[in-house]
């Protein structure tokens, strides 16, 4: 099993070799193995882990999605072209490494120590896609997409006067969506996309006071105007994304959540 680094932050294919580790894998499977994986880069990176083919070995492939990690394979002699409207050049690694087949699936694995990808300022860092990780904050695994009950908080030491909040949700940015002549994907809308949310502001009596209610979403980036009831900004200490259903998904997840001022 080698470790390998993508390069650039944005990356995630393998570039340069960091190390290698051998397992044994009893026989009669399938087994839990572990790999012991010394490597605790400066800050945070994608990192890839190659398990080279082995005669009478094999990984299992659950059909589930993992939030964070691609299942890939190295492309084989007589594997078509990923859009055949397109050239191939030689030497290029994005076209060595596939997902056809595996989208949406993950060869099982288990990671220690646990990550710390998915923390709530994960969602205020600046960044809408995946650089040097996920960028993204998830919540814990929901018991039912339809009730969800996840929140995200922004909070001040003093009140703020809000005129606005931005929020970005997560469409899988990976998917190849594109429901066109020869292409199609399984579902109309992402299911890890959130679908119904609300925005509260808390008072200062610490209840909370929903600012607005959204139902049947099926956009990744939505801009509010924020007023209270007077009509004027909201002033405010703290301001709530509550998440209460997804398009299926088993987990929520918010890229960005802002507030802007006047």
């Amino acid at each position: 099993m080698e470790l390998w680094s993508t390069g650039r932050p944005e990356n995630a294919v393998p570039t340069d070799h960091l190390l290698t580790t051998t397992v044994t894998a009893p026989a009669d499977g399938p087994h839990w193995v572990t790999a012991r994986l010394d490597h605790r880069p400066d800050t945070p990176h994608n990192a890839v882990l190659i398990v080279r083919a082995c005669p009478d070995t094999a990984l299992v492939l659950l059909p589930e999605r993992t939030d964070g990690v691609l299942a890939l394979r190295s492309k084989a002699e007589g594997d078509a072209a990923v859009d055949h409207d397109i050239p191939e050049e030689d030497g290029q690694l994005v076209l060595e490494w596939q997902a056809r087949g595996l989208r949406r699936h993950t060869f099982a694995f288990r990671a220690a120590p646990d990550t710390a990808a998915f923390l709530p300022q994960r969602a205020v860092g600046g960044y809408q896609r995946p650089y040097k990780g996920p960028q993204m904050w998830s919540s814990a695994p929901l018991p039912d997409p339809d009730r969800a009950e996840q929140w995200l908080l922004l909070d001040w030491d003093e009140q703020q006067q809000l005129t606005e909040t931005r929020v970005v949700f997560d469409d899988d940015v990976d998917e190849y969506l594109n429901n066109l002549h020869r292409h199609r994907t399984p579902f109309e809308i992402m299911p890890e996309l959130v679908r119904d949310y609300r925005i509260q502001s808390r008072e200062p009596d610490g209840t909370w006071h929903t600012l607005l209610t959204v139902t049947d979403n099926r956009r990744r980036h939505r801009v509010h105007r924020l007023t209270g009831t007077d009509g004027n900004p909201v002033r405010t200490d703290a301001l709530r994304l509550v998440v209460d259903a997804t398009h299926g998904a088993r987990h929520a997840h918010v890229i960005a959540f802002k507030a802007y001022g006047a």
